[in-house]
């Protein structure tokens, strides 16, 4: 895999994390989540 290739895949799964996180009205609650995954 090409550094590019790696970096697009790191982007879509931050993608997925903010959204992801977005679904959390509470901070501490989706830090709990972060921290278990």
């Amino acid at each position: 895999m090409n550094p590019f290739e790696k970096i697009g895949s790191l982007k879509k799964y931050w993608d997925l994390l903010k959204e992801k996180l977005q679904d959390y009205s509470d901070p501490k609650e989706a830090q709990n989540w972060l921290d278990n995954n």
